[in-house]
């Protein structure tokens, strides 16, 4: 049987807070998160990615909608024209996926590359090429790499971080 989430609105930055409500009223709660990487040490690692809502499974034994309205921290289920929108199990999946695939390229550049690190272009104009990797730039998710060119010039580019990937350490 293919179960329904239902989307539920959480007030401003309340997402996590609502996730935990959720948790102590033994309701399962989906809240898809990116990794950043802020210029701020202090700032938040994560971001939502959908900011504002949460996916919460099956709630037919709690079939009450003024029930969620008085979960702290909600604004209330997402509904149209009338009706609680539910979204199908299949889609919370290939969420789960997409996100692993989103974080897991976040976490490639800060953990595991060094300057001097040999990399391969992925995507792009220059997809195939090697490069040498220099830096990431703060604030965005972009790296600066160096591209040998003719006669060994080395041809500095920035590119998104998604777009490569870790070849061997010179």
């Amino acid at each position: 049987m293919n179960k329904l989430w239902y989307v539920m609105q959480s007030k401003p930055n309340k997402e996590i807070f609502l996730r935990k409500q959720l948790e102590f009223c033994h309701i399962e709660s989906y809240f898809p998160q990116v990794i950043v990487h802020p210029v701020n040490p202090r700032c938040r690692k994560t971001l939502p990615y959908f900011p504002g809502y949460l996916f919460i499974r099956d709630v037919a034994e709690k079939n009450c909608e003024a029930f969620f309205n008085r979960i702290p921290g909600a604004i209330g289920l997402v509904s149209i024209g009338g009706e609680i929108a539910s979204v199908p199990d299949y889609f919370i999946q290939i969420m789960r996926i997409k996100m692993e695939r989103i974080n897991g390229c976040n976490a490639l550049v800060p953990d595991k590359l060094k300057k001097g690190d040999l990399i391969k272009i992925e995507t792009g104009p220059f997809a195939g090429y090697e490069a040498i990797f220099d830096s990431r730039i703060s604030g965005t998710d972009r790296v600066r790499i160096f591209l040998t060119m003719l006669q060994k010039r080395l041809l500095p580019i920035e590119l998104s971080e998604n777009s490569i990937s870790l070849q061997k350490t010179i």
